[in-house]
């Protein structure tokens, strides 16, 4: 059985993300990329489907 492709936003709601992860969304809003961690999350997981090659695998990087 497949495992689900991994989402930034479903680990963030979960609490399931690593401290490394969490830092990386942090930065995003430190930056002003995004405005909140749930935006940072909604764009990582936007850009994880939208960019060219194959489908995002279950792992996060």
């Amino acid at each position: 059985m497949n495992e689900p492709a991994f989402s930034w936003v479903r680990a963030l709601e979960q609490g399931t993300l690593t401290l490394m992860q969490m830092e990386s969304l942090q930065a995003m809003v430190d930056s002003g990329e995004a405005d909140s961690l749930l935006d940072a999350a909604r764009r990582l997981d936007f850009e994880a489907t939208h960019r060219a090659g194959g489908e995002p695998g279950p792992q996060a990087y």
